[in-house]
C-alpha cells in the first residue's frame, strides 16, 4: 500500500509530527530558522519555506489530483487516522476534545475591486511583481493590494 501524503502546513518544529508513522510529508513554513529545525527532526519530509495559504493556492490542483489517487481518500482524512497516529479511529474522541469550545463564524468580507491581470511572459509577470513588491509565480492564483496574508499575517 502506498503511503499516505501529508501537507504539513504552517509546520513550525514538527509538534505532532513525530507521531506520525509511514506518511510522506511535504512541509511548509515561512520562517527559515524555523524550517532548518524541523529539516534537522524529519529530514526525510519535503520542506518549503513560504507561506502555507500561498502555496494551497499555488498547489491546490496538484494535490487534489495526487489525493484522489490515494486508497481510501474519499472516507476523509480522518478516517485515516490510524494511518497517521496508529490507534483506530474515534469519531467521539475529537468530540470530547471540542466540547464547550466557541464557535467561529467567517463574515464575508467583499473586496472593493477584483482584476484579472495577464501576463505574456515570465518577465513581465516578475517586472509586475516588482512594482507591487510582491512574490508571484506563474501558479499565483491571487493576491493582495496592499499585500495582505489569507490568514492575518502582514509579513511579505
Amino acid at each position: 500500500m502506498a503511503k499516505l501524503k501529508v501537507l504539513n502546513a504552517y509546520c513550525g518544529i514538527g509538534g505532532n509530527r513525530k507521531l506520525w508513522q509511514d506518511v510522506e510529508v511535504t512541509a511548509i513554513e515561512n520562517n527559515l530558522d524555523i524550517a532548518n529545525i524541523y529539516k534537522d527532526f524529519f529530514p526525510k519530509d519535503k520542506v518549503y519555506v513560504e507561506d502555507a495559504h500561498q502555496y494551497l493556492l499555488d498547489h491546490y490542483q496538484e494535490d487534489i489530483v495526487e489525493n484522489a489517487k490515494q486508497k481510501n481518500i474519499t472516507k476523509g482524512i480522518m478516517k485515516n487516522q490510524k494511518s497517521l497516529f496508529g490507534g483506530e479511529y474515534d469519531e467521539e474522541v475529537w468530540k470530547k476534545e471540542w466540547r464547550g469550545m466557541p464557535e467561529f463564524i467567517q463574515e464575508k468580507q467583499e473586496v472593493y475591486a477584483k482584476i484579472i491581470f495577464r501576463f505574456d511572459n515570465e518577465e513581465d509577470l516578475q517586472e509586475f511583481a516588482k512594482i507591487i513588491g510582491q512574490k508571484l509565480t506563474n501558479k499565483t492564483k491571487s493576491a493582495w493590494y496592499p499585500f495582505r496574508s489569507h490568514w492575518g499575517n502582514n509579513k511579505k
